[in-house]
């Protein structure tokens, strides 16, 4: 035979194996990344409303990505901020936050400050290192090891409830208080 038709029946063969691998190879299969947001946003403020309509409080981040598969919002820096009454609010903040989808809890984790303001007055401020703030009732819940400092004491303690609606503190166990005779803020 001569070269050419070699070469010919060649590229005739590949040509076949080709289409025959292309006939019966499985379909591409379409890979979704589910960690990709739906939305971005940088220096944003979310608003969070009461079962009454009334705003509830309001969440302030440097960055946050929204997910649509279900896991909710992811902050980066938070500020929450919770208005009690005209003369007494609350701030939040941490490193990282998160809302579910159902907008009934605010997770903040990573260096977690909440402080009470009463009439802009420093009055309480509680460091932990996770907590739960749930709007509809206004309660601040934390597991985790704490330090509550006011006027004139430090209190450790692990684990919280914190219902700011009623101003009331339960610290859970390990607790221990020192008082401090001079006074200074939080």
């Amino acid at each position: 035979m001569k070269v050419r038709h070699i070469i010919g029946w060649s590229m005739l063969a590949i040509l076949c194996m080709y289409w025959w691998w292309a006939q019966n190879s499985p379909p591409p299969v379409s890979v979704q990344n589910d960690y990709v947001p739906l939305l971005t946003l940088t220096d944003n403020t979310t608003y969070i409303y009461a079962e009454n309509g009334q705003r509830a409080s309001s969440l302030h981040a440097e960055y946050a990505e929204h997910h649509d598969n279900g896991s909710g919002t992811h902050f980066t820096r938070p500020e929450l901020t919770h208005q009690e009454s005209a003369d007494t609010h609350y701030t939040a903040t941490a490193e990282q936050g998160f809302i579910n989808d159902m907008k009934d809890s605010v997770e903040l984790s990573d260096d977690v400050v909440v402080k009470r303001y009463m009439h802009d007055r420093l009055v309480d401020q509680l460091t932990t290192n996770s907590l739960i703030y749930h709007p509809q009732t206004s309660n601040m819940i934390t597991h985790d090891p704490l330090i509550f400092t006011s006027q004139d004491s430090r209190t450790t303690a692990t684990g919280a409830l914190w219902q700011l609606n009623k101003n009331s503190l339960i610290l859970k166990q390990n607790i221990r208080t020192h008082y401090e005779t001079t006074s200074s803020q939080p």
